[in-house]
């Protein structure tokens, strides 16, 4: 199936589990956009990039109905976003971290900060399968609460 948005080449048919995947057509012309200003003009539009920023925290804000738009974290990718959770979290001996089975999360440490965080305690990491009708349940709980 295509998709404006995704103009794959016609011998491509692109099935997307949420992990590294052809970029949305905008958003490939924002990055050759902003990579046309860096190149030609330096920082010259450096306070423009900071408002789109502000921008995009604010849209952000408003879809997740967010306090703030500064409760808002852009990080590059998700491992990041895990790394900040992980380390972030005040850890005592005896915890434990269980995540569902349905969850790509590598069992390794690199890029992977959870089994780092457990060894510190000598505590494995665990996974517990989930039914799907469990994840569908999740799912449009969550979508009710917003």
């Amino acid at each position: 199936m295509k998709h404006p948005e995704f103009p794959l080449i016609d011998e491509l048919i692109y099935l997307n589990h949420a992990a590294v995947g052809p970029w949305p057509k905008r958003t490939g012309a924002a990055v050759i956009k902003f990579a046309e200003q860096n190149t030609r003009y330096g920082s010259h539009f450096y306070l423009d990039w900071l408002n789109k920023e502000a921008e995009l925290r604010t849209q952000l804000q408003a879809l997740l109905n967010a306090p703030s738009p500064d409760d808002i974290a852009l990080v590059k990718n998700t491992s990041e976003a895990l790394s900040f959770v992980a380390y972030g979290l005040t850890w005592q001996s005896g915890d434990n971290i269980v995540s569902s089975n349905e969850e790509s999360l590598p069992t390794d440490c690199r890029g992977n900060p959870w089994p780092i965080k457990a060894w510190n305690f000598d505590r494995p990491t665990y996974t517990a399968p989930i039914p799907p009708k469990m994840l569908y349940l999740r799912w449009s709980m969550a979508t009710r609460a917003y």
